[in-house]
């Protein structure tokens, strides 16, 4: 290996020995790690515990909505269904107009519009 190798290597080293050092002085509990905690595996704990309870409101999230998928698939199908079944309605609503205007009658279904928006009116 070549010398920047040896001394990048002998560098990283130093800092893990530093660090060790001050873990084992925190742990006898000459130092404190932080003002929050007072060793580093402290801090790793209180971490992963932080991690779990993420982890476990996340399953409950999955778990609520694998539930709740096909009801909410089977809802979003019906209402395209339902918006395709008006578009029908208002076309066919729109030629019977069209064709009564013609034919001089009058059309059984009432096509209004205001301010841009159509609406069918279905008298029974």
């Amino acid at each position: 290996q070549s010398y920047h190798e040896q001394n990048i290597h002998l560098t990283t080293l130093d800092g893990k020995l530093v660090r060790a050092q001050h873990e084992a002085r925190c742990r006898r509990g000459e130092e404190s790690f932080s003002p929050e905690f007072s060793t580093l595996e402290q801090k790793y704990a209180k971490y992963i515990e932080e991690l779990d309870e993420q982890c476990k409101e996340l399953r409950k999230e999955q778990k609520e909505v694998k539930e709740t998928h096909e009801d909410v698939v089977k809802q979003k199908m019906a209402f395209v269904q339902l918006e395709k079944l008006m578009q029908l309605k208002l076309q066919v609503t729109k030629q019977e107009a069209l064709n009564a205007q013609y034919s001089g009658g009058i059309p059984s279904r009432a096509i209004m519009e205001s301010a841009g928006v159509e609406r069918l009116v279905i008298d029974s």
